[in-house]
C-alpha cells in the first residue's frame, strides 16, 4: 500500500474547497483544526478496526504491585488506544511469555501477583492530534 502523508493545513483547505467556504470566516482556524483532528480520529479508528493499526504498534514496560490486580493503562502509556499484546519479561527481560486475553467471567478466578513482575504492554497508540504543518499518513 501506497502512503497518503498529507499535511493537516492541505486538508483544512481541501475541506474548505469541498464545502465550498473558501474564504469563510463563519469557522475560526481552530475550529478547522478540531473539525480535522475529528476527521482523522475516525480514520485512526478505521485503519485500526482494519488491522493496520498494527503498523503503529509500540510498547511500554510496567512493574505489577504486589497485590494489584487491575492497572490504569492511561498512565503506563499516556498516549494508549488499544492494547495489542501484553508479556511478562522473564529470564532477567530475555524471555517474554504471552498472557492470553481473558473474559470478565473469568479474571475472578485469579489472583494478584505476590510480587514484582516486569511486564511489557504492546499497545496502539491514540490518532495524532495534529498542528500547522505535521502530517497524517492516511493509508491509500
Amino acid at each position: 500500500m501506497a502512503a497518503r502523508t498529507q499535511t493537516i493545513d492541505f486538508l483544512i483547505s481541501r475541506m474548505e474547497k469541498l464545502c465550498d467556504i473558501e474564504g469563510d470566516t463563519h469557522l475560526s482556524s481552530a475550529e478547522k483544526f478540531e473539525i480535522m483532528n475529528s476527521a482523522i480520529a475516525e480514520t485512526w479508528d478505521v485503519i485500526c478496526t482494519n488491522g493496520m493499526g498494527e503498523k503503529y504498534v509500540t510498547y511500554a514496560n510496567f512493574s505489577t504491585v504486589a497485590g494489584t490486580l487491575a492497572y490504569n493503562l492511561f498512565t503506563i502509556a499516556t498516549d494508549f488506544y488499544r492494547i495489542h499484546k501484553v508479556y511478562v519479561l522473564e529470564n532477567g527481560g530475555t524471555t517474554l511469555r504471552p498472557l492470553t486475553r481473558l473474559s470478565t467471567s473469568e479474571i475472578q478466578t485469579f489472583t494478584a501477583p505476590t510480587s514484582v513482575v516486569t511486564m511489557r504492554l504492546y499497545y496502539i497508540p491514540y490518532s495524532p492530534v495534529l498542528t500547522t504543518g505535521q502530517t497524517f499518513d492516511g493509508i491509500n
